[in-house]
């Protein structure tokens, strides 16, 4: 794995929806995140939680400032390379898990390799024992992912964003739609995959009480300077 030592880092950074707007929506000063840090960040609806998502994977670019991931510089790149970089560099688990209803488990899997532009064709034992460690039998691994319960959705959505080897894996409100202990569960997996991995975990969500869970929290709030987005 590349030793970088900051996964992420932001400098000076401003964004607005409304590119006009005179008032600034979206600014950070500074902030950055390590090399195997496990970072829960949590606010309410509104605050900016997607807003820095996006900017941190690519499907935004800020007014102005330096964005910094994997030590590559996003807001230098042009749409496309954004693009192709989130593809093959970031994991991102989403909170509707965004599988594609009509494929398999492995399916789906496969559809995360080919975007990422690398060989699918030799995948099998990878997903396969990727699909075991998360529990999922081999008999549902057959079944369009509708045919899944929920929780199986959710492992799936884990094994897609893992497929690549991520050195960075975002989950974006991922627990949202789960009762309390299959919330848990869910968490303390995620957590031990990506620890094992050496994989550095950004974790989103309003619900604050998920932090015991983290060894680093911060509230959105305390990330950006003035302002807030959606």
């Amino acid at each position: 794995m590349n030793s970088v030592s900051s996964i992420i880092e932001l400098e000076n950074v401003a964004f607005n929806y409304d590119r006009n707007a005179v008032e600034t929506e979206f600014l950070v000063n500074h902030w950055s995140i390590h090399k195997g840090e496990q970072v829960f960040i949590h606010g309410a609806s509104g605050s900016g939680k997607s807003t820095l998502l996006n900017i941190l994977s690519g499907l935004l670019s800020p007014r102005s400032g330096k964005v910094m991931v994997l030590d590559k510089r996003l807001d230098k790149m042009n749409r496309k390379q954004r693009d192709a970089f989130r593809a093959k560099e970031i994991g991102i688990v989403f909170q509707r898990f965004n599988l594609i209803p009509y494929l398999n488990s492995e399916e789906n899997i496969r559809l995360a390799k080919y975007l990422s532009g690398e060989s699918s064709s030799d995948l099998s034992a990878e997903i396969t024992e990727l699909l075991e460690r998360l529990r999922i039998d081999e008999k549902s691994r057959s079944k369009p992912v509708t045919e899944l319960s929920t929780g199986q959705q959710q492992r799936i959505a884990i094994a897609r964003a893992l497929i690549n080897r991520p050195r960075l894996l975002i989950a974006d409100e991922p627990t949202s739609s789960l009762d309390y202990a299959n919330r848990d569960g869910f968490l303390e997996l995620l957590k031990e995959l990506t620890g094992k991995e050496e994989i550095t975990l950004l974790f989103v969500s309003h619900d604050h009480s998920l932090k015991s869970h983290f060894t680093r929290s911060q509230d959105i709030s305390e990330i950006m300077l003035d302002g807030a987005s959606t």
